[in-house]
């Protein structure tokens, strides 16, 4: 792997490109130069960011020590060949997540490169983990500290055993392992379930003879049941034999119901030969039944109810008036009520004479004969309203109580209510006698000289020959 150049927003650098020359590269640099913020940014670049590090009294964690000193999001790129291919890889800040979001394609094409991720870039573009790329390959200061590494152990457990730091013979052991384990490990592995899978087979034939045993009873069951079979379909012909001796008898039943009902609608319809229709009889007798209820009631208003009282008297405010001259007196009344109420031209005059006054009041100290002059016209036009107003009060008062309210509405009721009491009082009085002559035409033309209640009698007897007749014809089709 060769690296072009590297581009960061990390730590002090903001957008800052570090290009790389082929061969060694030595930098020669100032402390706080960022040299060390460089390595930092190539590891993260390559291992990603341990962004579950948390910062401690002694140490900060990486995503704290190289967040960007301008608050930018942390982001970063490197521009590489690896294996003969120009690739281009990038980290980005997403969500929070310091170089969370990462990417790799061909420099050229744009054509991403679907074997490196964020997880084995590193591992892919070096061949080696983090940890032993920090402690062999790239050492920092602060990794000078010797201290266990699984990874470096198996590295050079493989290089000491083998000469093949590749860890071939660790895995070839480990797979010889799982092999032992897959043939047999405790009670799980190939020989295990091999020997299971005997004895479900020979539980399998255990129940297949138990299942044959259990044929042979089937058989022997069948056997029987068919015999059975055989027993009750000989019943169910003896059945069959004496339902049909019960239907024939009640056939013959039928047949003699069947000549008694010819005989008795014959019968009715002789009886209702001469008989007005049903439909008839019952529309006269809900006209007869309504009648005797109209009837009753008008016999009870007759005797019960009084003689109709004289003409009713005319209210307090419209006494010894008629209707006409108290429309008149009550439309003039309206009239003065509402312009004492609605029109308010005192208030004009209390308005004129307040406003000459304040005048007065303010040019009194300047020019006392201006102030006289404004004073006497301002007192004397609020006199005048103080006085119309009381005028049209008392006036307005005295209309309200000669008809006993403030509402016109009252007003206009009680001459209302009156004409309609007149006029009930005449309908009263010319209807009383005409509906009971009505009554009695109506009982002649219904009944002629007999009474309600025989007319009634003889239709509910003609209603019941036709019901009979009906009855019968319903009964015959029945037995057709």
């Amino acid at each position: 792997m060769r690296i072009y150049s590297m581009t960061a927003t990390f730590g002090k650098l903001e957008h800052e490109t570090l290009t790389l020359q082929p061969g060694l590269n030595i930098i020669e640099a100032p402390n706080e130069w960022g040299k060390s913020t460089w390595c930092a940014f190539l590891t993260a670049m390559l291992y990603g960011l341990d962004t579950r590090a948390k910062t401690t009294k002694t140490a900060l964690a990486d995503k704290e020590r190289y967040a960007p000193w301008s608050g930018s999001p942390m982001s970063g790129r490197i521009d590489l060949n690896w294996q003969g291919r120009d690739i281009t890889i990038e980290r980005r800040t997403v969500r929070r997540v310091p170089l969370g979001d990462f990417c790799a394609y061909e420099t050229e094409t744009g054509l991403p490169v679907p074997e490196l991720t964020a997880d084995n870039c590193g591992a892919m573009l070096l061949g080696v983990e983090q940890t032993v790329f920090r402690r062999a390959g790239f050492i920092r200061f602060s990794d000078l500290p010797v201290t266990q590494d699984e990874a470096l152990r198996r590295r050079l457990n493989a290089l000491v055993t083998t000469g093949d730091e590749s860890g071939s013979a660790d895995r070839l052991s480990r797979e010889l392992k799982d092999l032992k384990n897959r043939i047999r490990y405790n009670r799980s592995g190939l020989l295990p379930q091999a020997e299971s899978q005997l004895e479900e087979v020979e539980g399998k034939l255990q129940e297949l003879e138990q299942l044959t045993q259990q044929s042979r009873k089937l058989r022997v069951r069948l056997d029987e049941l068919r015999q059975w079979q055989r027993q009750l379909e000989n019943h169910r012909a003896t059945l069959n034999y004496a339902a049909s001796r019960l239907d024939a008898r009640r056939i013959a039943q039928a047949r003699d119901a069947r000549e008694a009902g010819v005989h008795r609608l014959t019968e009715l319809e002789h009886a209702t030969a001469g008989l007005p229709s049903r439909e008839k009889a019952e529309n006269q007798l809900l006209r007869l039944r309504a009648f005797r209820e109209e009837w009753n009631a008008a016999q009870a208003e007759a005797w019960l109810l009084p003689e109709l009282a004289r003409a009713p008297e005319m209210p307090e405010p419209f006494r010894n008036k008629t209707l006409s001259q108290a429309e008149d007196m009550l439309g003039a009344d309206l009239r003065r009520y509402e312009l004492l109420t609605r029109s308010k031209p005192w208030l004009l005059w209390l308005i004129f004479g307040g406003a000459l006054l304040v005048l007065a009041a303010l040019a009194a100290p300047d020019w006392r004969l201006t102030a006289l002059y404004l004073a006497l016209p301002g007192l004397v036009l609020t006199v005048l309203g103080l006085h119309h107003r009381q005028k049209w009060r008392a006036e307005a008062r005295a209309l309200e109580e000669k008809y006993g309210s403030t509402e016109t509405a009252h007003w206009t009721g009680m001459l209302s209510a009156a004409q309609t009491a007149q006029d009930d009082y005449e309908t009263a009085r010319k209807t009383r006698a005409v509906r009971l002559a009505g009554l009695e035409q109506k009982r002649t033309a219904l009944c002629g000289e007999r009474q309600p209640e025989e007319v009634m009698e003889g239709l509910q007897q003609v209603i019941r020959q036709w019901e009979e007749y009906h009855n019968a014809l319903r009964d015959q089709a029945r037995l057709d």
